[in-house]
């Protein structure tokens, strides 16, 4: 095939060289007609203009003109007017005299072919026939019991199914779940790029920050895309007693700081509050932990007591301020913090309630691998004893009003046996399981 077969960018990455040579002349243009177009390429400080050769000089190193007699594309390279691209009718047969000359077929896809000489054949880098640019079908071996919020790879494929394509980039990209990228043939991490015939890609992502939790980047080949399916690991929470604090004094409001372990995007607080007032039904209407606001699971009224368990999500810092507000006067005040490690939600599974005379049965059906917290307060009380939960305090507010608090994990489903016994005095008692 003859340089008039070249691909139009190759032409005028052809023609924008010759416009920069110099001033050399060319003939008058071979056109068919004064009317006929011509292009003058700019060269450096120099004018360039499109407009009928009755008007521009067509003479000029690097103009460009269509000639209607051949209907043809020519240019001039400083001394002759070159060929650079000759259209025929759809009708006419390709022959060694027409090699390299242009057709437009409507009805054909693609539309323009190109005579080698003998026959017409479709446009392609490839050579031999029409690209095809749709890979074979494609996916990534998914990816479970993952850490959370970690960085993983994915498996690697190898591109496949393009066809007369070489050297024809076909657009590649990813989206969706988990910041992902991708590589080609261990090149830098990139969202988009260009693959061909043999490339191999591999993904990145970071996996979800929550337990039991699904991502799935997609990545685009083309026309064609696969999913790479990441889950994380079902991690058992844990639980364990940080503090707890009294007074004795009434107040409207109570505070105190605790200490509550090592930060992490998982770690939440549970804030037990306990009290006695005078005014009953006088409750805490909210509560912060180390700055974040709490939300309240559960509370348990008997007369003038009252107790109540919080829990916020507390990410940063190894203590907290603990702040308590009430919605009127108490006399006698307390509380306990738990710190909790690996919940699926912030939201127990179960609540349960204890007023009345005790022992109060606070026995619930839990999960495999959740836990628990209990709390209680009474009037006039000795001490509590609890079941089913490990107590970690049993403490005076004053002389003889007390609270306690309790908590466990269990590790197999079914029905658990929790039950709290204390004095008869005005006793409360509150649970809550997460999982």
């Amino acid at each position: 095939m003859t340089q008039s077969s070249l691909p139009l960018v190759a032409l005028f990455a052809l023609l924008g060289l010759a416009s920069t040579t110099g001033h050399a002349a060319c003939p008058a243009a071979p056109v068919g007609s004064t009317s006929d177009t011509t292009v003058i390429l700019k060269h450096l400080s120099d004018s360039a203009g499109i407009g009928p050769v009755s008007i521009l000089d067509a003479t000029r190193e690097g103009a460009v003109v269509y000639d209607s007699t051949d209907d043809a594309l020519k240019y001039c390279d400083g001394t002759n007017w070159v060929t650079a691209m000759r259209m025929v009718d759809d009708g006419t047969t390709c022959s060694a005299a027409l090699e390299g000359t242009v057709k437009y077929v409507s009805a054909a896809s693609p539309p323009y072919k190109y005579c080698n000489g003998s026959t017409w054949q479709d446009f392609s880098q490839g050579g031999g026939g029409t690209a095809d640019l749709t890979p074979s079908a494609f996916s990534f071996t998914p990816l479970a019991d993952q850490a959370l919020s970690s960085v993983v790879f994915s498996s690697s494929i190898t591109v496949a199914g393009l066809a007369n394509a070489a050297g024809l980039g076909v657009t590649t990209s990813i989206n969706s779940d988990g910041g992902p990228y991708f590589n080609i043939n261990g090149a830098g991490w990139t969202n988009s790029g260009y693959v061909e015939n043999g490339d191999v890609v591999q993904l990145m992502m970071t996996t979800a920050s929550g337990q039991k939790t699904s991502l799935s980047p997609t990545l685009t080949i083309g026309t064609v895309s696969g999913l790479w399916s990441v889950t994380t690991l079902d991690v058992a929470p844990t639980v364990a007693f940080s503090d707890n604090a009294h007074n004795g004094n009434g107040g409207s409001s109570y505070s105190y700081t605790a200490g509550i372990g090592t930060a992490s995007s998982d770690r939440y607080v549970v804030v037990s509050f306990q009290h006695y007032s005078n005014t009953f039904g006088t409750a805490a209407s909210s509560v912060t932990i180390g700055g974040v606001a709490a939300t309240e699971v559960v509370n348990s009224f008997n007369g003038g007591s009252e107790a109540s368990l919080w829990i916020a999500n507390v990410p940063t810092g190894t203590s907290a301020y603990i702040n308590i507000t009430l919605d009127g006067s108490t006399n006698r005040r307390a509380s306990t913090a738990y710190v909790l490690y690996g919940l699926e939600s912030m939201t127990p599974v179960v609540t349960a309630t204890g007023t009345g005379a005790p022992p109060h049965d606070l026995s619930v059906s839990v999960p495999a691998g959740s836990v628990a917290v209990g709390a209680n307060y009474a009037e006039s009380c000795g001490g509590f004893t609890w079941s089913g939960l490990t107590e970690n305090v049993d403490s005076k507010v004053d002389t003889s009003r007390r609270y306690s608090a309790a908590s466990a994990s269990f590790g197999s489903a079914g029905t658990q046996s929790i039950s709290v016994g204390s004095c008869t005095s005005s006793p409360a008692s509150v649970l809550a399981v997460w999982k």
